[in-house]
């Protein structure tokens, strides 16, 4: 059980700091401009909003099964706890994979982008 969960958290995590610096060189690449702390402010804010509502949505989700924090925990309490600890985070996976499908930024591109601006920085180093 802890695997499934582990595993579907980790790469949840994951992507979403592996996508700041390519979307950084991308923005700088199509915009001019590298937007690095925008990026990395915006990401911030919606991980800690979302988990904001983590706390809500797991109470409501034991709520709607009638668990009680005093009371012997019912069958039905059980398999939504279970549903939360492995159901959640292996969709979370499912729909992670399925969505890094869609990236536009490959490894290829990503080589690429980092190449053209290697060479627009060391263009600009040798102007001055």
């Amino acid at each position: 059980m802890s695997l499934f969960t582990t595993t579907g958290l980790t790469f949840s995590n994951i992507c979403c700091f592996a996508m700041i610096p390519d979307c950084t060189d991308y923005t700088e690449l199509h915009f001019g401009c590298a937007q690095a702390g925008f990026i990395n402010a915006s990401s911030t804010f919606v991980r800690k909003f979302c988990g904001s509502f983590s706390t809500l949505i797991v109470g409501g989700l034991l709520a709607f099964t009638g668990y009680a924090a005093n009371v012997s925990v019912s069958a039905k309490s059980i398999h939504m706890i279970l549903a939360i600890k492995i159901a959640i985070p292996i969709l979370t996976l499912l729909a992670i994979l399925v969505l890094s499908c869609f990236y536009p930024i490959t490894a290829g591109y990503a080589v690429k982008m980092s190449k053209v601006l290697k060479k627009k920085y060391s263009r600009e180093n040798r102007r001055g």
